[in-house]
């Protein structure tokens, strides 16, 4: 299944410049620098996967830019104000990334290594896997569901129910892209409050399909399930952050499609499994065409 990650392009282009630029101006020395396959069948007549088609990408912004260079990004609390380390606010992925990439081109610098191209490179790509590890999902395990030795048809038929009404609890009519999509084209932080509500519809579904009883021969599948939205509730978290972290907000939308991915490969598993054993895994498919949406 193919899955488009709406209005992504143009942003991540950006960002990557300029972070292309940061490492340039940071470790280069006298000119020398380092080179959708759906099922229907999962969900009602609704779904409609072939709405993920983006054709407006998220344009740029220079203020967060001016940010990312300085490495003076804030994130909501004046640092001047701060008293202790405890008062201190938590440092971003941005942030990480511009004071790592200083210290070892420093490091490179008293080796002599600055001029060496593999060197940088190398430097580069420890730089940035630290910053974007720096913050990472939920990832949940067996012990963390509610299994239960039940896997009759009576049991599957509670278990259907108990889904769809979980899958109820996604109230959004605009996905988390789009919300940023808007705020970075206005340059306007304050819409970002629309994230809020998503975010806590993702953590209320992961609740419920925590605490609901699963059989134990669904568990693999459940967990899968459960960690996709894990996924998507951390994404959401970084979009919400764009402009005050926009190295978190490209890694928010570089991962959006890999939560809607994992939902959507769990979702299908779980119908096979379900009807290998008589049940029916039957529920309103709209929160999954609002995922996809990029009106």
């Amino acid at each position: 299944m193919v899955i488009a990650r709406p209005r992504s392009q143009t942003l991540i282009i950006s960002v990557v410049c300029v972070i292309a630029i940061a490492i340039v101006l940071l470790m280069t020395k006298n000119g020398i620098a380092s080179p959708q396959n759906s099922d229907q069948n999962i969900v009602n007549s609704r779904v409609d996967i072939g709405a993920a088609t983006n054709t407006n990408p998220i344009s740029n912004n220079d203020d967060w830019k001016k940010s990312f260079i300085t490495d003076t990004v804030t994130t909501g609390r004046s640092q001047a104000s701060s008293t202790s380390v405890l008062d201190a606010p938590e440092e971003t992925m941005t942030g990480i990334f511009g004071k790592n990439t200083l210290i070892s081109y420093m490091a490179l610098k008293q080796t002599g290594m600055n001029a060496d191209p593999d060197s940088i490179d190398a430097a580069g790509q420890t730089v940035i896997s630290s910053a974007i590890n720096s913050k990472t999902p939920t990832f949940y395990v067996i012990d963390d569901l509610n299994i239960t030795t039940r896997s009759g048809v009576d049991a599957l038929a509670v278990f259907n129910v108990e889904i769809a009404n979980t899958f109820s609890l996604y109230t959004a009519k605009q996905n988390e892209t789009t919300i940023a999509s808007q705020s970075v084209e206005k340059k306007d932080p304050e819409l970002l409050k629309k994230i809020s509500p998503i975010i806590t519809n993702y953590q209320q579904i992961i609740d419920n399909l925590r605490k609901m009883q699963t059989p134990s021969v669904l568990s693999m599948d459940m967990l899968k399930l459960i960690n996709g939205f894990s996924v998507m509730k951390f994404n959401a978290e970084s979009l919400q952050m764009i402009h005050s972290d926009p190295l978190r907000g490209l890694l928010g939308i570089n991962n959006y499609q890999d939560g809607i991915r994992q939902i959507m490969d769990a979702i299908i598993s779980l119908r096979a499994n379900i009807e290998s054993r008589g049940g029916k895994l039957i529920f309103d498919g709209n929160f999954i065409n609002v995922m996809l949406s990029i009106s």
